[in-house]
């Protein structure tokens, strides 16, 4: 072998091994390259994965999610809009606790006489109900699981005219006097 090949393979051996900071004194390993382009799936080449990213924070504030009325809430809607479109005054309905037949209950007054709305968990219970008023010479209106109680003592000949243009309102049946 030549006097100047084994120079030059000491000269290229030293200069690897050497920084290029001056004054440094440790050897640089040489770190793997990252390819950012996606390889099909069915590569045979490996690559490194990059570093997961951390997600951004937003600093929009989250729409709020609209939620409808309960069923409940619909029912009760139902019956102040007829009474609105009727111009019938009635006060606010509050919940209270649902009586024997009825799953939610609303006591409330309608011209200016006791009233309520009975919302019911089966057809089975609101037949059972409205059978009940109507034995009893009660007034009511009546759609499809709800009812809307009409006094039917000292306000009956208000709660006698009124019931029918309610239900025809709703699209329900009036029942009593």
């Amino acid at each position: 072998m030549k006097p100047y090949v084994l120079a030059v393979a000491a000269i290229t051996l030293s200069l690897s091994a050497c920084s290029t900071d001056p004054g440094e004194n440790e050897t640089k390993t040489e770190t793997p390259e990252v390819s950012t382009e996606s390889q099909s799936p069915g590569s045979a080449e490996s690559t490194v994965a990059p570093e997961p990213t951390e997600p951004v924070e937003s600093t929009e504030a989250p729409e709020p999610t609209e939620q409808g009325p309960s069923e409940n809430e619909q029912y009760v809607e139902l019956f102040l809009e007829a009474l609105d479109a009727l111009d019938i005054e009635y006060s606010e309905p509050e919940r209270v606790e649902a009586g024997g037949l009825s799953s939610a209950s609303y006591d409330m007054t309608v011209n200016g006489s006791s009233s309520g709305i009975q919302v019911f968990a089966t057809e089975e219970t609101q037949a059972a109900w409205v059978e009940a008023s109507n034995s009893l010479g009660g007034i009511c209106v009546v759609i499809d699981g709800a009812a809307l109680s009409l006094n039917s003592s000292e306000g009956i000949a208000d709660s006698a005219d009124i019931a029918p243009q309610i239900a025809e309102e709703v699209g329900g049946t009036a029942h009593g006097n």
